[in-house]
């Protein structure tokens, strides 16, 4: 059987007396289709119950899906832990994808939903649930739990920058000092180098402007001679 994810959890919760599948969407901000793919797992899953009606399918908590609320309410007052922290200063990165969160921190999905569900009550993190997925973002009492400043993200293209520069710092500062004469030496060799690239480069394109020169200067003569 498929693990508990957070939503599951958080879509079991919107599940009263009243439900029934043909309008459970609006409640879940999703359509008629996603909102049933969703009941259809819970039922998997064994926590809610669907029942054969003519005109609406009243929707039912089984026990098992009573006992899951209960388990994540008995959580709610508890002190933040590490796991919470954790979760806590990887969303303060900018992640807000619920899956992206569990594979960053290495956490079952199980846990995870707890925690996130936690501090959810405890008004550290808030979340958006739409078209049948759910995306967590933190709130102002959250964003300061975990510091008060928002960790950078460092693109791919930056590491590798900044790898390149962590790298030639290291590779001339385990080097044998050089003098000052040798310095300035080994920029304008470097100089140089660049110089004779760019005329090698441009090299061929000066020789055909100089032959269309020519040519207009041939072309030129000949239609004097011929007057």
């Amino acid at each position: 059987m498929r693990e508990l994810t957070f939503l599951d959890l958080i879509v079991v919760e919107r599940v009263d007396k009243d439900s029934v599948v043909e309008r459970f969407g609006g409640k879940i901000n999703s359509s008629f289709f996603d909102a049933a793919n969703l009941l259809g797992t819970l039922k998997i899953k064994g926590y809610i119950d669907i029942e054969s009606a003519i005109g609406f399918s009243p929707i039912r908590i089984t026990e098992k899906g009573t006992n899951l609320l209960k388990m994540a309410q008995e959580r709610i007052p508890d002190p933040l832990d590490e796991v919470d922290n954790g979760i806590l200063s990887v969303m303060a990165t900018g992640v807000s994808d619920v899956e992206t969160l569990g594979r960053e921190l290495n956490l079952r999905e199980s846990d995870l939903a707890f925690h996130l569900y936690k501090l959810v009550k405890q008004n550290l993190i808030d979340y958006n649930l739409r078209a049948g997925k759910v995306s967590v973002i933190m709130t102002e009492l959250g964003f300061k739990k975990a510091g008060g400043k928002k960790a950078k993200i460092v693109t791919p293209a930056e590491k590798d920058a900044e790898e390149d520069i962590s790298r030639e710092f290291i590779e001339e500062s385990s080097g044998p000092a050089r003098p000052a004469g040798r310095v300035v030496s080994d920029r304008w060799v470097r100089i140089g180098s660049k110089i004779k690239y760019y005329a090698k480069t441009w090299a061929l394109y000066g020789v055909i402007l100089l032959l269309i020169l020519i040519i207009a200067v041939l072309f030129l003569i000949n239609n004097v001679l011929k007057r």
